[in-house]
Order: structure tokens, then C-alpha cells, then sequence
């Protein structure tokens, strides 16, 4: 599958359910956004995203606290996970958020070098928001440019399976009533 066609499926995927994504970007700055921008009629599926590069915007403009910064990294999943309900919690129309952390080199140490962090988040019909995927992916390409590309497509690539996921849930669910209904 290509970038495209996985971009196209998760603006489907949205259009068909109507819900939202909004997005809260480090190490692609934007480059997910700017994939699905590419989409016409993205515009009813796509809230914005948030290029929170630097760890002091992370903190001041979606409230990572300093101390999950400081134990952490803003490359690690707890980082993930709060920008991810950060963007969701500043965003009252969007139903989803994705957040994506990591270290894309080059200079970075041994053991977060081509890691990412993923973390999807959903607001429920009652409001409260839910982590429903968390994903560390190590990417396989050098260099940075190929790497954020391979990171931009794995977002896609699980917010798509997420999605596709729900979507035949839902759809059995749905077929499960109208059978019981035909019993009764």
C-alpha cells in the first residue's frame, strides 16, 4: 500500500463515521498533516495538527508537565500519550487524536535512535477521553528524510487498522442486532 492509498483509506475510514483527527506532531513536524492535507474533502475529517517540536512547547502548549519531560524524554510514550490527550483536550470537536514522539537522528543516542512513539486517543460519547493504541515502532531507513516518511507511514498504517478494526466491530455488532431482532 502506498502513503497515498493509506491516507486515502483513514480520510474514508473518518468521512464514513463521521469523526475527527487531530494531531499532535514532534518528529514529523507535520508531515501527517501535511499527507492527509493532500486528500481532497480532508477538511471534514482533519481538525489540525500541533508541530510541537521543542520540549517547552510540548509543556506550555499542550501541558506536558516539566517532570514527565525531565524522567521520561520528550522521546518516550509517557510524552506521546500526553500530547496526544493535550491536542484532544484543546480540540472539542475532534473524536480522535494521534500523538507521535521520537528520535530521528542523527546525533542521538544508541538506544532511541529511529525509535517513535504512537498514541491514539478517542473522546467517548460521554466525553472522557480513552488511550485506545500505544506503539513503539523502531524504523528500518536512514536517512532522517526516509525515516520521517516511514514514521509518517506507520501512523497512517495504525490509525487505519484502528479505525478498520472498530469499523468491523461496529459492523458485526450492528449485524448481531438486526439478527436478534429477526428472532424475537
Amino acid at each position: 500500500m502506498t502513503l497515498q492509498s493509506i491516507g486515502q483509506e483513514v480520510a474514508s475510514l473518518l468521512l464514513e463515521r463521521s469523526e475527527k483527527l487531530v494531531l499532535a506532531e514532534s518528529c514529523t513536524c507535520g508531515m501527517v498533516a501535511s499527507q492527509l492535507g493532500n486528500i481532497p474533502g480532508i477538511s471534514n475529517s482533519l481538525c489540525g495538527s500541533a508541530v510541537v517540536y521543542r520540549p517547552d512547547s510540548k509543556r506550555k502548549w499542550l501541558g506536558v508537565p516539566k517532570s514527565i519531560l525531565k524522567k521520561y524524554s520528550p522521546e518516550s510514550h509517557e510524552v506521546a500519550e500526553k500530547i496526544a490527550t493535550g491536542i484532544l483536550n484543546k480540540t472539542p470537536e475532534a473524536t480522535w487524536s494521534l500523538g507521535i514522539v521520537g528520535h530521528l537522528g542523527p546525533d542521538a543516542p544508541k538506544e532511541k535512535d529511529g525509535v517513535i512513539y504512537l498514541c491514539i486517543a478517542r473522546r467517548t460519547n460521554k466525553g472522557k477521553i480513552k488511550i485506545k493504541h500505544e506503539a513503539r515502532y523502531q524504523l528500518q531507513t536512514n536517512p532522517r528524510s526516509k525515516r520521517m516518511q516511514e514514521a509518517v507511514e506507520a501512523c497512517l498504517t495504525h490509525f487505519a487498522r484502528l479505525l478498520t478494526k472498530k469499523s468491523n466491530l461496529d459492523e458485526h455488532k450492528t449485524r448481531r442486532k438486526k439478527s436478534q431482532a429477526v428472532k424475537s
